[in-house]
């Protein structure tokens, strides 16, 4: 094995400190020091051999399982004021991804999913968890969640189970899946509950749209449902009409957005740094491509008029902490518009000038910001 220095990053027992496998010593198969280390400086690849050798008693791993169990997150205080929370987000992903870790080390030590602590929370059905065992290494695991339970609904159909695991659909439940074996999901008016997001897939899985459009109707959605639920009536989508919907969304968005430019916001921006690009070939030679994080109402208005559409709205996701939004500019002009999910470091929507789509070259501008932030895509396109 190739020696490092024990105060390296790329020495074998902080690669394993870094990554939690430390914390698992008391399921470890293989020692350390019969590890084979690859050629390779990544740190990723490296962390998923390392857990590889000491946990596996079985090759075969689900890729993504072993993805999100090992991933390293890097939450980056903007300030001291900021360190308080920082250090809650990180605990809270720590939980999450503990019990991610421990569903990983019985996969690959043979024992029953079906019986494992998260797993039954979550009330998976066997078929469900074969499914999620399956599951596509691009999502993340709560969306693998979605993805497995429609698999088994619609017998196999992976174009309807990635539709809707890859829509704003898994997202829009208010909690996290794996967040400790004593943690019971708990909702309350402001998130939807399982049911009712059911029969929201099933709406979507029948009059499909854009996910960007999806966003926009699903928060209209998400304010009837409060109201329905504050007047102690129960929430139904029978009845409803895509085109209803729309009419409805549209004029609902451009009511908060008017609230929204008259009160005046100022929220704590989530650990992502500003930064900034210039491309030394290819497209935008020339540019330098700037995004900025965008934290009062004034900013946040001011996207929203030269961009044509309504992030006003967005003022009190920000000011709750759920959600950040930030903006793609040149020098001389707004490109677009993204929305970070702050609960699960991922960026869930990017848009252009009037709504419109991204372009390739966008897309990979935003790609290597997220990367450089450990912000996930998903598959976002």
């Amino acid at each position: 094995m190739t020696m490092f220095p024990s105060d390296s990053p790329l020495h074998v027992e902080n690669i394993a400190f870094q990554t939690g496998i430390s914390r698992f010593s008391n399921f470890f198969v293989k020692p350390f020091e019969t590890w084979k280390r690859p050629k390779t400086d990544r740190m990723d690849t490296l962390k998923r051999s390392l857990a590889r050798h000491v946990f596996c008693k079985y090759p075969k791993t689900p890729k993504l399982l072993e993805k999100e169990a090992w991933l390293e997150y890097s939450i980056k205080p903007k300030d001291n004021n900021d360190r308080n929370t920082d250090e809650r987000k990180f605990n809270e992903i720590n939980m999450q991804q503990n019990d991610v870790q421990k569903l990983y080390i019985d996969v690959v030590q043979g024992k029953s999913l079906y019986k494992n602590p998260a797993c039954a929370n979550l009330k998976l059905s066997r078929r469900d968890v074969f499914w999620l065992m399956q599951a596509p290494e691009q999502l993340r695991m709560v969306n693998a969640v979605w993805w497995a339970r429609y698999m088994s609904l619609t017998n196999g159909n992976r174009e309807e189970a990635t539709y809707i695991a890859t829509s704003p659909i898994p997202r829009a439940h208010g909690f996290s899946y794996f967040a400790g074996k004593d943690m019971k999901p708990v909702f309350t008016n402001a998130h939807f509950s399982c049911e009712v997001l059911h029969s929201l897939a099933g709406f979507f899985l029948r009059n499909r749209v854009k996910q960007a459009e999806m966003v926009d109707l699903l928060d209209y959605l998400k304010s009837v449902y409060q109201k329905t639920i504050e007047d102690g009536k129960q929430f139904t989508m029978k009845g409803r009409t895509l085109e209803s919907i729309r009419d409805q969304s549209i004029r609902w968005h451009r009511i908060i957005a008017k609230e929204g430019k008259k009160e005046k916001m100022v929220w704590e921006p989530l650990g992502v740094l500003d930064w900034e690009f210039s491309p030394k070939s290819g497209h935008g030679v020339g540019n330098t491509y700037r995004i900025m994080q965008l934290v009062n109402t004034n900013q946040l208005n001011s996207e929203g008029d030269i961009m044509g559409h309504c992030v006003a709205a967005y003022a009190s996701a920000c000011k709750s902490g759920r959600c950040g939004i930030f903006s793609l500019r040149t020098d001389t002009k707004n490109l677009v518009t993204i929305e970070v999910d702050a609960t699960r470091d991922q960026i869930v929507q990017a848009r252009g000038r009037y709504n419109r789509s991204i372009t390739s070259d966008e897309y990979k501008i935003i790609a290597k910001w997220a990367d450089e932030n450990r912000l996930s895509m998903g598959m976002y396109k």
